[in-house]
């Protein structure tokens, strides 16, 4: 029991039926109520997995959180929401896990944590990326413009070059004839 009221995620364990067991303060927390009391007796699906991340209606056919004590694989997500009490949502990473007792099925137990920071940084890398994709490509567009200004200016100083170079034999030749 110390162990886990001390986690800091957040866990809870569900019946076949899919109301909760037992729980811990830190999903008590998360999840917006006071204790876990409030939480334990609950069907779990209803009370804060009832919707996707848009607040259309998940079924609880379809919920990956509960098919550990249906088909007694584990289950790893982190690309749901979980729902407060006061009906706001926050990215959760979860792990749901069969609970078994004489190799029956009884329950899962789920881990969870708030990854809204994750999300938040990883939209933030994006957009970093993103910029830094334009500023080289607009970095490559200057230097290939950069490139054909100095390779036009390197033709003109040839011509120039080889012009002088005529210019002087011309005037050398003149300059020695009268001579």
């Amino acid at each position: 029991r110390l162990l886990l009221e001390s986690a800091g995620e957040g866990i809870y364990g569900v019946g076949t039926d899919g109301h909760c067991i037992f729980c811990n303060p830190s999903a008590a927390r998360m999840l917006g109520y006071s204790s876990p009391a409030e939480l334990e007796g609950r069907n779990m699906h209803a009370t804060m997995h009832h919707s996707y991340p848009n607040g259309s209606p998940y079924p609880v056919a379809e919920c990956r959180a509960l098919q550990p004590f249906r088909n007694g694989l584990s289950v790893y997500t982190d690309d749901e929401v979980f729902w407060r009490a006061d009906g706001s949502s926050f990215p959760v990473e979860y792990r749901s896990h069969p609970i078994r007792q004489d190799d029956r099925l009884i329950g899962a137990v789920v881990t969870f944590s708030d990854i809204t920071e994750r999300k938040r940084t990883l939209v933030a890398l994006g957009k970093a990326h993103a910029d830094l994709k334009k500023e080289r490509s607009l970095l490559a567009q200057r230097v290939e413009k950069r490139t054909e200004e100095l390779h036009l200016a390197n033709t003109e100083l040839a011509h120039t070059a080889r012009a002088k170079d005529e210019f002087l034999a011309i005037m050398s030749h003149e300059l020695r004839t009268p001579l």
